[in-house]
Order: C-alpha cells, then sequence, then structure tokens
C-alpha cells in the first residue's frame, strides 16, 4: 500500500486507498512529503504560528465521529490514556490514533522527536469527518486532581516563538491502515529510530521494590531482608533489588540520612553476594523548599516565577532545577557520577516532568522540553555508561515522546496505590485497603499505550503486589494474580512491593506461579478489539474507573480478563 499525496489551493490531501481513508488538510505553509523510509506515512512539518504555538496539522480525516473512537495519549506518564468517543471533543497528547468502530480503518498520528516542542492534538467532530489540530508549543500547564497523583493536561502553552527562534515544528507523521493498531505501531516505530530510542540488552529489570509496603520507613535491614527471600524463592528470575523513596536526606541532596551506609555501595555489595543488583530511586529535578541540598546553597538554580520566586510544582508544591544553567548540569552529572561509583545498575528517576516547566530560566532560549532533556543526559552522562547497557534507566513522572533516547523504560501509568506504610494521609490517591481500584485504571493505561512498547522504551506497569490476608483486602489470591498476568501482558520491568516474608502460601502461589513468571519481559501484549472499548468515565483523570476495558490481550499466548470477577487467566 502506498499513500497518495496531493497539493492544491492551499490546501493537501492524503489518501491511503487500501484503508479507504482520506485526510484533508490546509496547507499553512507547512511541509508535507512521503516518508522516506515507509511510503505509507505522510510527514508534516508546520510553520505557521498561532498564539505562540506552531500549527503542525490542521485537517479533517473522512471518518464518521459517531460510528468512530479516538485514542487518547496523557502528556506524562500519570497521565490519563484510553479510548474515547470520537463524537466528543478531546485533547491527546503527543500523538493518537481515529478508528472507526466495527472493524473499520483508522489513522494515526504521532511527533517524531521532541527535542525542544511539545505537541498537543486536539480532535471534534465537524461536517465531513473529524477535524484534528495539532499544535507545538511550550509544555502545558498541570492541573492537580487531588486526592490522586492524577493531572490534568492543558494543550501546549505559549511560547514566544521569535525569541527562542522557533519558526517550525519538529516532524509530525500520519499514517492509515485497515487495521488501526497497526498503523499506530508504523508512526511508534519511526518515532522511536527518529529519536535514538534506547535498546537494553542487558539482564531483564525483574526484582523487587520498597515503596509500596514500606514507603519512607523503609531500612537497610529491611531491603536485604527481601532481597534474600528474592533471590531464595526466584532464584534464576528476579535479581533487581530497587531503593525507593525514603532513604535519602533531602529532596535536593541525594545523600543517605541517618541509618543508611554513608557509602551506599555497601549495600550494593551486599545485594551482590546475594546474587542480584542494585537499584536507585532518584527524584534529580525535584528540590524541596527549606530543606539542605542544591535548592539551599544554590536557589539560582531552581526554575523561576514571577517576582524572583522559585516555580513551585503544582502537585507537591516543590521547586525545579533548571538545567539551563552550566552549575546545574555539573550538579547533575556530578549526582549520576555518584550513583555510578556506589555501583547501582538501574536507577528510577522520578517527578521528571518538574523539569520541564515553562518558567524563568537561566538561558531564556530553551523551551522547558529542551531543558528536561539537556538536564537528563547530563545525569545519564554521569553514569558513565555511553552504550546504555551497564545502567538501566527508568522515567517515571516523565514527559512521554521527551522520554525517548534517553530511558530504556518508562511509567506509563500512575502509581498502583498508597504505600501500607504511608503516614501523609491527605496524598493518598485512595484508600490503600481498597486496592484492586488501583488495578483497572493501570490496565486501561497500558492497553491505550501499548504501542510504545519495544519501539520507544519499555513500557513500565508499576508494580505487582499480593499484600494482605487471603481473601483480602487490599488483594485477593485471584485479584493478585491477575495484577500479576497484567504486569506480564505490558512486557516491561516487573516488581514485586510486598513484605515477602508476611505472604502466606496462597498469595506466594500467585507471585511465583511458573506460567506466569515465563511471560514477564517480553515484546508486550495486544489488548483486542480496543477501539470498541469505549470509556466514558466523565473525568478522563488516570484514577477514575474506566466503564469499559479490552478483555482479551494476545502474545505468546492469550490472557482473558474477566474485570467483573476481578480474575485472569
Amino acid at each position: 500500500m502506498t499513500v497518495e499525496l496531493m497539493r492544491s489551493g492551499g490546501r493537501w490531501q492524503a489518501r491511503w486507498p487500501e484503508a479507504g481513508a482520506t485526510l484533508s488538510a490546509v496547507d499553512h505553509d507547512g511541509e508535507v512529503a512521503v516518508h522516506p523510509d515507509d511510503d505509507d506515512v505522510i510527514v508534516v512539518t508546520g510553520r505557521a504560528a498561532l498564539d505562540g504555538r506552531l500549527v503542525v496539522l490542521d485537517a479533517v480525516v473522512d471518518l464518521d465521529a459517531a460510528a468512530s473512537s479516538r485514542l487518547v495519549n496523557g502528556y506524562q506518564s500519570w497521565d490519563y490514556a484510553g479510548v474515547r468517543q470520537a463524537a466528543e471533543p478531546g485533547l491527546t497528547w503527543w500523538g493518537g490514533a481515529l478508528a472507526q468502530r466495527g472493524g473499520g480503518p483508522g489513522l494515526a498520528f504521532l511527533a517524531a522527536t521532541a527535542e525542544r516542542l511539545a505537541t498537543s492534538i486536539r480532535t471534534e467532530p465537524t461536517s465531513g469527518g473529524i477535524r484534528v489540530v495539532g499544535l507545538a508549543g511550550g509544555a502545558p500547564t498541570l492541573t492537580p486532581t487531588p486526592p490522586s497523583w492524577g493531572f490534568l493536561p492543558s494543550e501546549a502553552s505559549a511560547l514566544d516563538l521569535g525569541r527562542l527562534g522557533l519558526t517550525e515544528s519538529e516532524p509530525f507523521l500520519l499514517t492509515a491502515a485497515p487495521d488501526p493498531m497497526d498503523a499506530m505501531e508504523r508512526v511508534a516505530t519511526l518515532a522511536g529510530a527518529a529519536s535514538g530510542a534506547r535498546h537494553w540488552a542487558g539482564p531483564p529489570i525483574l526484582g523487587w521494590e520498597s515503596w509500596y509496603h514500606y514507603g519512607f520507613s523503609v531500612t537497610p535491614e529491611i531491603v536485604l531482608a527481601n532481597a534474600r527471600l528474592m533471590r531464595e524463592r526466584f532464584p534464576d528470575r528476579f535479581a533487581c533489588v530497587q531503593i525507593d523513596d525514603g532513604w535519602q536526606r533531602s529532596y535536593g541532596d541525594w545523600l543517605p540520612k541517618g541509618g543508611w551506609p554513608e557509602d551506599m555501595g555497601q549495600l550494593v555489595g551486599d545485594i551482590e553476594a546475594l546474587g542480584g543488583f542494585g537499584g536507585l530511586w532518584l527524584a534529580p529535578f525535584m528540590v524541596a523548599p527549606g530543606e539542605s541540598g542544591i535548592g539551599a546553597d544554590r536557589p539560582d538554580l531552581l526554575i523561576g516565577h514571577e517576582g524572583d520566586q522559585p516555580l513551585h510544582d503544582p502537585l507537591m508544591a516543590r521547586h525545579g532545577l533548571d538545567a539551563t544553567h552550566p552549575d546545574a548540569l555539573a550538579w547533575l552529572r556530578q549526582l549520576g557520577s555518584r550513583v555510578a561509583a556506589w555501583g547501582f545498575r538501574m536507577v528510577k528517576l522520578d517527578f521528571l516532568y518538574i523539569g520541564a516547566q515553562e518558567g524563568l530560566r537561566h538561558d531564556p532560549s530553551v523551551t522547558g522540553t529542551e531543558a528536561l532533556q539537556r538536564g537528563l543526559r547530563a545525569f545519564v552522562d554521569g553514569l558513565g555508561d555511553p552504550d546504555g547497557q551497564r545502567v538501566y534507566v527508568l522515567g517515571c513522572g516523565m514527559p512521554y515522546l521527551p522520554a525517548v533516547g534517553i530511558c530504556h523504560g518508562n511509567r506509563i501509568g500512575g502509581d498502583l496505590a498508597a504505600p501500607r506504610i504511608w503516614p501523609v494521609p491527605e496524598l493518598v490517591p485512595f484508600d490503600p485497603d481498597q486496592g484492586w481500584l488501583g488495578v483497572p485504571p493501570t490496565a486501561r493505561n497500558i492497553a491505550a499505550r501499548w504501542w510504545s512498547h519495544g519501539r520507544l522504551f519499555h513500557n513500565d506497569p508499576d508494580v505487582v503486589m499480593a499484600c494482605g490476608p487471603e481473601a483480602g483486602p487490599p488483594y485477593t489470591v485471584n485479584e493478585a494474580r491477575a495484577l500479576h498476568l497484567l504486569a506480564a501482558a505490558c512486557g516491561g520491568p516487573v516488581f514485586f512491593a510486598d513484605d515477602l516474608a508476611t505472604l502466606n502460601s496462597a498469595k506466594r502461589a500467585a507471585l511465583e506461579d511458573p506460567e506466569i513468571l515465563a511471560l514477564s519481559w517480553n515484546d508486550g501484549f495486544r489488548p483486542e478489539y480496543l477501539f470498541e472499548h469505549v470509556d466514558t468515565a466523565p473525568v478522563p483523570e488516570f484514577y477514575a474507573q474506566p466503564t469499559a476495558l479490552p478483555s482479551h490481550w494476545r502474545g505468546r499466548r492469550v490472557v482473558d480478563f474477566d474485570w467483573d470477577r476481578h480474575a485472569a487467566r
């Protein structure tokens, strides 16, 4: 199949005859061409400005909105992703798809890169089909949806395009196919190549992490006790032991607090003596007001706001490090070197969207997206791993497309639950004793973001848990098994997160099922009939309970989820 491209009278049109799809667009002085490596794909570069943004696309797709669905992707890891009605106007970030329900054709679109600009796409029904308007600009305004970790992002924000020297958008990819999922995978493959996706050839990132049971109360003794049980119970598969939030002195310091070895390499050595390898959680752009570290020592390295005040993250009320300052880049590089010297072979970098916020910066010619990438690259450079095969980099709270080429893996959903030991009740996403409430939203994001796995990065589904008495809460045996199968179907990292010594035999069996273990760390499963499962949750926010989810997922085998019964097989 080859796309037909025509230009005439200030408009252009692309037809995919085999898919039976046509897109008609306003010219806007942009560049439009067939992709040199795939003659089914159109590449668009926008040059027209609109309210401080560049118009990437202004087109109508000849699909019946009332009979079609739209694939929604969120701005960053924790944002909503799902399938909505095309007749309902809405926003998607970086890319998405439109598909006729009942097995009809579909159109997929995706920004090829995100080096300087963030791309939002709005769709709405119109006469003759569905209008698609893509705008490239600054990082969005993020509106928190308390008490969850969720955000509702705005469109791409306005920038001073002239001052920034921005005259054209980054390339934007479009294609159509009889199967819309094929179309989405095609543009994702090209975007991954354009952005230099990092492909990991090291050991599988399968293991245990501390956050969801222990929260801030984690200690070295707890880490080693669970590491021993992991190696005893899973000697051939699970090796990574990831220390999460709670080990550090402050956000912006990243030195061990009391009770932890001053040289974290000692603890890494103890983990390695058990046959595993160490992972470490950090939030390198997050600086807590009033705490020791870079924010107190060098307030000039923080992203600024009006009145010479540091910019606040809208969710956590914390400051962001300005990676346009040479001294901030040097600090991030030194932080990466310190982590590497300790011997960690996996890092989870969290709250990364903070580094992309638009604000007053040392170098005003740099956008928020560009600053985030500069800072992350400085940290990764500090790891001393130019081939990217010694230290696995996992993003979290990360703007989606800017992760490509820097992160091996990226979280694709919100936190599954709150820690079992949790001293901050006002920040609990939901009652921690009702753990299943976090599973359907996680499944929705995994299904809607299947296309990025292995093409942009590894999709990280968060964790697998089975804690509590045999019948629950927070998870029954069937629920724990379903969650384990969901994480395996995602295809990326899998981390258990319980106090492993407290699990009874039935809960252990749900985690130690050899059939499920054999599915972990794979090419990912495709959710079948995805575009038929239209979510009508009133607010498209991550923790809103989905009204429809695909039940059949196909990969190395078929996994069937029974969402009503909280079970899978």
